[in-house]
């Protein structure tokens, strides 16, 4: 098995959310990266309490870094917003790395996800059409991808625990100037072409994200690069858990089936697919699980298909 910690660059995004974020960089820690980037929001001013929460988690954060490392950072001096912070802390980040993982306060790694990501990130680093690295795997159990591979390609690829590269990050465009043009050509109809409501959820999603009536950074990303063709890697199995599903997220409230799932270790050494196709069939379990309209029905109608959805 590869040796703990990892090679590359990290950057963790934290905020205001001390336990999560404690739980979360104890990960980071234990890897202990050489190279280590903070990024963090200022409190927002009509929140009374964000002050005092803002403070103790940079307190928190700044104690734990007890390795030898170079620390880099940088603390908003307003309050920005979760998109425009995130977006500029990659911006900052790809600025002084080719490739690197990220982490947000809320998503806790398993120790094997950082030796996953190194061996991907140099494999991968002169492909143009692999654009992420995603440490979730949302189907229960795991997916049984083609020739029992450690991981997947897929259209659908989560952040709440990833890495990725210069190149792929150059993609983004906040503004998605190319999204009309791109949704008269049926850019959806070839990402999902067998499933009209999965194009119906990011159509809605993208339009409004142009118009500027959504801020999600990474619905504006996710356009990027399937506008540059690009694939994603998910792993077999969980590697990262989500923790933020709670009242004080901005905007992952309430149950929800993608939870706080259990990670399970990454065996090594990784089996690789042979080839760098998406995997239609994991596109459209994830999209059921996670980006559908219409609450848990989608959830549970993917439970009853799920023995035809995994057959290989």
């Amino acid at each position: 098995m590869s040796a703990p910690g990892t090679r590359h660059a990290v950057l963790f995004i934290f905020f205001n959310r001390a336990d999560c974020a404690e739980r979360s960089f104890a990960a980071i820690r234990a890897a202990r990266p050489a190279r280590l980037y903070l990024a963090t929001d200022a409190p927002r001013p009509q929140v009374p309490d964000d002050e005092a929460r803002c403070r103790q988690t940079r307190a928190l954060v700044e104690r734990m870094v007890d390795w030898p490392c170079e620390v880099r950072r940088d603390f908003a001096g307003e309050n920005l917003g979760a998109t425009r912070r995130i977006e500029s802390a990659l911006t900052w980040l790809f600025r002084e790395e080719e490739c690197a993982l990220v982490f947000e306060e809320d998503c806790v790694p398993d120790a094997t996800f950082f030796p996953f990501c190194d061996e991907l990130l140099e494999r991968y680093a002169g492909e143009p059409k692999v654009g992420l690295i995603s440490g979730c795997q949302f189907v229960p159990g795991g997916w049984a991808g083609r020739e029992a591979a450690s991981y997947s390609f897929a259209r659908l690829t989560q952040i709440w625990g990833w890495a990725s590269w210069r190149r792929a990050w150059a993609h983004h465009d906040p503004t998605m100037q190319d999204w009309p043009a791109a949704r008269r050509s049926g850019l959806l109809k070839k990402i999902f072409p067998a499933y009209y409501p999965h194009r119906r959820y990011w159509r809605r999603r993208f339009d409004a994200c142009h118009r500027g009536d959504l801020a999600v950074w990474d619905y504006r990303w996710t356009f990027g690069r399937w506008l540059h063709d690009q694939v994603g890697i998910v792993p077999a199995q969980n590697l990262v858990s989500y923790i933020g599903f709670r009242d004080d997220a901005l905007h992952t409230r309430g149950p929800h089936p993608a939870a706080a799932l259990p990670t399970k270790a990454m065996t090594f050494p990784l089996k690789h697919p042979a080839s760098l196709a998406a995997d239609p069939r994991l596109d459209d379990a994830t999209a059921r699980i996670l980006f559908y309209e219409g609450g848990y029905f989608p959830w549970l109608e993917y439970q009853w298909k799920k023995n035809i959805l995994l057959r290989p």
